[in-house]
């Protein structure tokens, strides 16, 4: 498996494991997940 090494949101370096297993930086896993809330 390939690691990701940038946010597919913003383009930024990922510096720790659990974001590059996510594939998107702290700031944009929050905004993510605040937007997915609203929808529902």
């Amino acid at each position: 498996m390939n690691e990701i090494l940038e946010c597919h949101n913003c383009g930024r370096p990922l510096k720790d494991a659990k974001s590059r297993e996510r594939g998107y930086g702290p700031k944009c896993w929050q905004k993510l997940k605040e937007k997915s809330e609203e929808a529902e």
